[in-house]
């Protein structure tokens, strides 16, 4: 009460907004849990105004999810902002330091575990089973390889054939890998050269501009994010086509919905690269391409990779920003299992989950691996 929580206020209470805001946007949870029960949020009313073409209310509502997020973000910073500063007495932060808990280590090592298990592990174990499972009051038994393996049949699951033999999912996998990837370029590529203006540049107002518009994609729920970039590119502009259904607009607004986080770790690998080298290059007539290329990505490469990588395991499971921009030519694995989980194909939907699942592991594992190299003092 002394000392840990006063210090810690201020990231406490960043947090809690971050997650009031994610809360607020989310689209998935309350649209499989609640609209059986008729219980709904903005983020579903949104959703069900612009499905049966009451576009105008439902942006009129992604409005109102934009000033209750802002209004509670700038309400924390207000908090944060009127306190006192603190410094801590230590060194390097990024280094672990262990504390000695005597008698509450175990008591507090179960509480732990059994919080990670309960909400990590245990769902995680459900969802593969049901999976197999015939019948979702059933999870144990009377499993099949018929919802990852089997064909088309007309006597089970209406016909509908495994993850393996379905074309609509296959093109969905499809999709979703090659829209993680190219987010995950594009919003590197930006967050680099954003991140690289505003610390080379620090003087004058273009560097807090520039950090400032950076962080508004997290004032705007998801959901009301895609309902904007219909508004914007669903519609002819000038010379420039429609761009509603095509790959080009889930790229354009995946990459500006993940600036915040594209931005934040430009800025981590910028940090790293001292500005001596490029001055060096400067001097011998090197110019702003050629010191990009020749010296602060390659040393800054495996930052970049993981967070990349990140950005690619945040888009491919996402929901509530591609669920408006979702088309059957256009298909997203997150919404393919939405689709078939409110149709009553729970397997299906369960099995997709758990493919996001596994490329989401395997894709954070990589990064991590990329970001303990790139940052050896982790390692200690």
């Amino acid at each position: 009460m002394g000392i840990i929580l006063p210090v810690t206020t201020p990231a406490l209470v960043a947090a809690g907004s971050l997650c009031f805001a994610g809360a607020v946007s989310n689209f998935a949870t309350p649209a499989l849990l609640g609209l059986p029960v008729r219980m709904q949020t903005l983020s579903t009313r949104l959703f069900g105004m612009i499905e049966v073409g009451q576009v105008s209310r439902g942006y009129v509502i992604g409005i109102m999810l934009v000033l209750i997020s802002g209004a509670f973000l700038w309400a924390g910073n207000r908090i944060v902002s009127g306190r006192r500063s603190y410094a801590t007495i230590t060194g390097k932060g990024g280094r672990a330091k262990r504390f000695d808990l005597r008698g509450a280590r175990w008591p507090l090592f179960a509480v732990a575990m059994t919080l990670l298990m309960a909400s990590t592990v245990v769902p995680v174990i459900v969802l593969t089973a049901s999976s197999f499972a015939q019948s979702s009051s059933d999870l144990f038994s009377n499993w099949t390889l018929h919802f990852w393996l089997g064909e088309s049949r007309p006597d089970f699951a209406q016909g509908t054939a495994g993850i393996v033999h379905n074309p609509d999912i296959l093109r969905a996998l499809w999709v979703t890998l090659s829209l993680g990837l190219a987010v995950a370029f594009t919003g590197m590529a930006v967050g680099l050269l954003a991140s690289y203006t505003a610390a080379r540049y620090r003087e004058g107002w273009m560097s807090a501009a520039i950090t400032q518009i950076s962080f508004l994609p997290l004032l705007v729920p998801g959901i009301a994010f895609g309902a904007a970039y219909i508004a914007y590119l669903g519609a002819p502009i000038g010379p420039l086509p429609a761009l509603y259904g095509t790959f080009a607009l889930l790229v354009i607004a995946g990459t500006a919905y993940l600036l915040p986080f594209s931005v934040q770790t430009g800025r981590a690998v910028i940090q790293q690269v001292g500005g001596e080298l490029e001055e060096s290059a400067r001097i011998t007539g090197a110019g702003f391409l050629r010191r990009l290329a020749a010296i602060t990505v390659p040393l800054a490469v495996r930052g970049l990779a993981a967070g990349g990588i990140l950005i690619f395991v945040k888009i491919i499971r996402d929901l509530s920003l591609v669920v408006l921009l979702f088309t059957p030519t256009m298909p997203v694995l997150s919404v393919v299992a939405y689709r078939y989980a409110s149709e009553g194909f729970t397997q299906f939907a369960n099995a997709i989950t758990v493919v996001i699942l596994a490329i989401s592991i395997a894709a954070t594992l990589i990064a991590q691996r990329l970001q303990t190299k790139s940052q050896p003092w982790l390692q200690n």
